[in-house]
């Protein structure tokens, strides 16, 4: 049974356009400050710092048709780093994470085709016997979900292992297109791997035992559409195949699949 919360939590944050770059990138930070009286004993501050935006370019370096429309893309950029401090159960906590990326959409070909770089980097505990811990958390209030070029948000640290950035290392890929105005096919490829090796995962939706001997923690594939049939209605498909690495005891380390149909309605 899960202990009763007797939490706090005090949260500023701005944001705040950057006009140099376009009127469609922004940058903003947030502090978030926790008082926690429950048995967790959680005790924590973070700070977060982010920039973001999807402005357009233009590029005048060919003069054929198919590379000078190549060359006029949109780009969604987000660079996201944060620090946490405190205390949990009288054990100090220190820890960092940073998260950063990049979408190239060619918004004037065919379909909008879109490429997507991402890595994101939460810090490890490499003594865990020391009185710090050296793991980053999240605030809680995280949901990783977003979009690259497409219609419809996804988990985009994958939609089967969906783990908390937490002495983890992600590399993402990506590669979308919408063939219709209102309709978008994603697949994105994730590989996993520990920063400091563990034997367990502060938060995932997948389960198995760590050997602790080995950081690579796998590979996932997802496959996203999406459909935002009027303002209001949206539609989507995600499906997710998680091929686990020698991180994972031997017994445990059958792929998984999931796959998940939404149909969302806001008013």
């Amino acid at each position: 049974m899960t202990p009763p919360r007797d939490q706090i939590d005090l949260i500023a944050s701005v944001t705040y356009d950057i006009q140099p770059l376009d009127q469609k990138s922004k940058a903003g930070m947030y502090l978030l400050i926790r008082d926690d009286d429950s048995p967790i004993d959680e005790d924590a501050i973070w700070v977060g710092v982010r920039t973001f935006g999807r402005p357009k370019f233009k590029f005048k370096l060919s003069d054929h048709e198919f590379i000078k429309q190549l060359l006029k893309p949109r780009i969604r950029y987000w660079l996201d780093a944060a620090f946490v401090a405190g205390s949990i159960k009288g054990r100090t906590i220190r820890g960092y994470a940073f998260d950063v990326g990049a979408s190239y959409i060619a918004r004037k070909l065919p379909f909008s085709p879109y490429v997507t770089l991402a890595y994101a980097h939460g810090s490890g505990d490499s003594h865990p016997t020391t009185g710090t811990d050296h793991n980053f958390r999240q605030t809680g209030f995280h949901s990783n979900s977003g979009k690259f070029g497409g219609v419809v948000n996804f988990d985009y640290y994958g939609i089967l292992f969906d783990p908390e950035l937490s002495n983890l290392r992600i590399f993402t890929a990506g590669f979308g297109l919408r063939p219709l105005p209102r309709t978008s096919i994603d697949i994105v490829y994730h590989r996993y791997a520990q920063n400091s090796l563990a034997t367990t995962l502060r938060a995932t939706d997948v389960g198995g035992k760590l050997t602790g001997t080995n950081k690579t923690l796998g590979d996932e594939i997802d496959l996203i559409f999406g459909v935002r049939v009027i303002q209001n209605l949206r539609m989507r498909l995600r499906s997710g195949y998680f091929i686990p690495g020698p991180a994972f005891a031997t017994a445990t380390n059958d792929p998984a699949f999931e796959s998940r149909l939404d149909v969302l309605f806001s008013f």
